[in-house]
């Protein structure tokens, strides 16, 4: 079974600029300038949408908006090499990651077509998260080790850290106290996590018990309103979210999980980056989440979204997606 984050980090680990995918999707310098000649637009009624959903696609180079409630398209944001993994902070601001020669990672504001800010990052990164107080952490995958940059308030130049136990971090995800968890994606979910602490300056190992459904690759980690939840591919057809309470020491303990199930031909529901959509945005929310959105990926361009955390069948799916959907966010107007 071939796995869409396995074939990104090999080519991210062994060097290469721009992450080839599978299908001969990774950009050329002809298709970068062709995205680049069409503007961003949006509808004029954009930013008024309580929430908005973004999705990063990987065969135009473009970023997809649409209204999360009715799934109505309300705009394109355009002149990316390669967008890959998003976040959200406080504001409702979208953080997209442009990972095409020197990665950078861009803020847009809500229903906005103009950048608020980029930096940058210098390597491969596949994800992002925003921390209450406004720190930024992005996952980087570069020749002098992989590990996480945090910036701090989003600006500036990053801290770099590294851990020799996660050493090829997914996805980060801070809790709503401002620790910063990851998991490595090569020892599966639950496997290997990790933590930044809000008060130290290194990472640390984190025990996890209670597994549930721990078969193949971890992907990213999210604070879902009440816990922090870990994803992971369990084979064809599902996928796994796994509800950890944290004790005072850090570590993780399982109190649930949610399976998301859907059947097709020659597919299955992979998860890189799965956004849990609550009642505000995910660094300041403190109510679980009650849907989730995520692409079925590989073999169909299918955006669907559960209910969260009851998951089982899809409750409905996002018309006209991306043909080649990476990531989502969800952002919550201010």
């Amino acid at each position: 079974m071939i796995n869409m984050k396995n074939v990104l980090l090999l080519v991210l680990l062994t060097g290469c600029a721009v992450p080839a995918m599978p299908g001969g999707l990774a950009p050329s310098s002809r298709e970068v300038r062709e995205a680049q000649k069409h503007g961003s637009w949006m509808l004029p009624d954009a930013a008024k949408v309580k929430f908005l959903l973004y999705v990063s696609d990987a065969s135009t180079h473009e970023v997809y908006v649409h209204d999360y409630s009715t799934g109505k398209k309300e705009g394109e944001l355009a002149g990316f090499g390669y967008p890959t993994g998003q976040c959200v902070d406080a504001k409702g601001n979208v953080w997209i990651i442009d990972d095409y020669r020197d990665t950078s990672i861009v803020e847009f504001a809500h229903g906005g077509t103009a950048p608020l800010k980029k930096l940058s990052v210098n390597a491969g990164a596949p994800g992002c998260s925003v921390a209450p107080n406004g720190d930024l952490a992005v996952s980087v995958y570069e020749a002098s080790g992989n590990g996480i940059d945090v910036f701090k308030k989003a600006s500036g130049k990053p801290k770099k850290y590294s851990s020799s136990t996660c050493t090829a971090p997914w996805s980060p995800g801070y809790d709503l106290h401002g620790n910063l968890y990851v998991s490595d994606w090569e020892n599966g979910v639950g496997n290997v996590v990790c933590e930044l602490p809000a008060r130290l300056h290194r990472f640390k190992n984190v025990k996890v018990t209670g597994i549930y459904g721990a078969f193949f690759d971890s992907s990213s980690v999210t604070w879902d309103g009440k816990y922090l939840a870990l994803s992971s591919d369990n084979g064809p057809g599902d996928a796994i979210i796994n509800q950890m309470a944290e004790s005072r020491s850090g570590d993780l303990t399982e109190v649930g999980y949610t399976e998301l199930k859907e059947k097709c031909q020659g597919c299955y529901v992979s998860l890189p980056v799965p956004f849990i959509v609550g009642e505000k945005n995910p660094p300041v929310n403190d109510q679980q989440g009650t849907s989730v959105v995520g692409a079925v990926t590989m073999y169909a361009n299918l955006i669907y979204v559960w209910k969260y955390p009851g998951g089982g069948r899809p409750v409905r799916k996002i018309a006209n997606p991306p043909a080649r959907p990476y990531s989502e966010a969800v952002s919550i107007a201010p």
